[in-house]
């Protein structure tokens, strides 16, 4: 995982549970050292913090608020304005927008690799200027 992807707030799994990050300290050059990464009850083991991401699953989505829509696909509303219906919707393989029709596919595993916790609570930032609700 790259100290450059985590935001003060994103989780984490840690050697026995899952954790917040809760300060990052900038490296001095331009980029962050994860053995820098201040982690509430982390462990920290010789030079590096006993840490990693957490990929998303059905529990997670679950944790997040997420809706299961009776197909593959899970979704949670990310309407700003009452006007129309936008969904972030995952199904396993692909994470994409829905608004009526239109559908704008994010991210596909195929082709980017796995999806974790940490980038969902990111991107769900991004879209609403809000955080995700995690209940782990």
């Amino acid at each position: 995982m790259n100290a450059k992807e985590l935001r003060i707030g994103n989780i984490v799994q840690s050697a026995v549970k899952s954790d917040m990050v809760t300060s990052l300290l900038h490296g001095g050059y331009g980029y962050f050292e994860v053995s820098l990464l201040m982690i509430k009850d982390c462990e920290f083991y010789g030079d590096k913090w006993a840490f990693a991401p957490i990929p998303i699953t059905p529990n997670i989505l679950d944790s997040c608020g997420f809706v299961k829509d009776g197909f593959r696909s899970y979704n949670l509303s990310i309407n700003q304005f009452s006007e129309g219906i936008k969904l972030l919707c995952f199904s396993g393989d692909y994470l994409y927008l829905k608004e009526g029709r239109d559908i704008v596919t994010i991210w596909n595993k195929r082709v980017m690799g796995d999806f974790y916790l940490h980038q969902l609570q990111n991107l769900v930032y991004l879209l609403t200027q809000k955080e995700l609700n995690v209940d782990l």
